[in-house]
């Protein structure tokens, strides 16, 4: 199968046909209980890891979970939110209703019939027993304690992967029955698009969550005991973006520390004002991007024009960055030694 990506172009900002869909996956996670114990995202595809660097389609938002189906908006067809599971992706489509059909599986990746599989309802979303048993081969088990907390790492793929994020988890570890939402207290920061620039392929976007003091694991994944998934997602219109994550829980929740004793207090304790502190948010400053870095940010997407025009006035640039996004996405869309190398893993993993 053959692939041609380019850069996008200002013309196809609002054009749904030549849109992009997939805009940040969890590419690394551990926890307070080991911080070699490793994990990511499921639906990630280890062929795509070395070059990440662009914003197009293929390769690049291959293996990023969206949460409503159909995956791609478009011609004003109605999504549903998936509440439970672990979302669908690209890859997904491209083997349940791709990879076997002999019309399709030579055409190219933007070929109409192709991409209206992208814009049609699917009906299924990640298979939970064979993600569980690709982590268990390679030994991606991150591992937190009630009360601890996990540091999970976002790639922004474009403008719509930023934050803000939250998280639920899954307690029996199946992706069906997610609690309550959690916000990170150190979170990615971003609009009420998910839009943010100077987050796009930055490779230190961690989140961190604390994990509650009551949970209990229960679900399994292999040989792991005491498995939850945590699911965490941004706020894009054309997503939401994010992924699942699943961790082991360790050790026991710490016990309460033991009330003092009672003493009597004769003389009035001073006033004392307390200010809760608010969750890190990281702050970046510098220059409004110009109009090619905006273009390239948006990769495509069927952006509103107002969105674009807060885009304008409210994005920075960090300093020092200059024409770096620009000049990685050129070099990682024309990367000769990158496309064949895409090519030559598509059977392997597809399979």
């Amino acid at each position: 199968m053959h692939f041609t990506v380019s850069l996008p172009t200002a013309a196809v900002f609002l054009s749904c046909a030549s849109s992009i869909y997939g805009h940040g996956l969890i590419v690394d996670a551990y926890g307070n209980a080991n911080a070699k114990a490793r994990g990511r995202g499921l639906g990630f595809i280890d062929q795509y890891n070395g070059n990440r660097w662009g914003t197009a389609q293929h390769p690049f938002q291959v293996d990023v979970p969206v949460f409503k189906d159909p995956i791609v908006p478009c011609c004003n067809k109605p999504r549903t939110y998936l509440a439970t599971g672990c979302g669908i992706t690209l890859q997904i489509i491209w083997r349940n209703n791709i990879r076997d059909n002999k019309h399709l599986v030579h055409q190219s990746w933007y070929a109409p019939a192709v991409q209206s599989l992208f814009t049609s309802k699917r009906g299924y979303q990640l298979d939970m027993n064979y993600e569980k048993n690709l982590i268990v081969s390679k030994k991606l088990m991150p591992q937190a304690t009630a009360g601890g907390w996990m540091k999970i790492r976002i790639h922004q793929v474009n403008i719509d992967g930023a934050g803000p994020y939250r998280c639920r988890i899954d307690q029996t570890g199946t992706a069906n029955s997610f609690g309550q939402w959690l916000w990170p207290t150190q979170n990615m920061p971003g609009n009420k698009y998910s839009f943010n620039v100077g987050t796009i392929h930055k490779p230190n976007n961690w989140i961190h969550l604390p994990i509650p003091a009551g949970i209990r694991c229960g679900g399994t994944a292999g040989p792991y005991k005491n498995v939850c998934i945590i699911r965490c997602e941004n706020q894009a219109v054309n997503g939401p973006f994010g992924g699942c994550l699943a961790f082991q829980q360790v050790g026991l929740p710490v016990p309460a520390a033991p009330k003092p004793p009672a003493v009597k207090i004769t003389v009035a304790p001073p006033t004392v004002t307390v200010i809760q502190q608010a969750p890190t948010v990281t702050v970046y400053q510098g220059r409004p991007p110009t109009k090619e870095e905006i273009e390239v940010a948006v990769g495509g997407e069927p952006v509103p024009k107002e969105a674009i025009e807060e885009i304008k006035k409210e994005e920075k640039i960090p300093g020092g960055k200059g024409t770096e996004l620009v000049e990685g996405v050129k070099d990682a869309n024309k990367d000769a030694e990158n496309k064949a190398e895409t090519e030559a893993v598509e059977d392997d993993y597809y399979a």
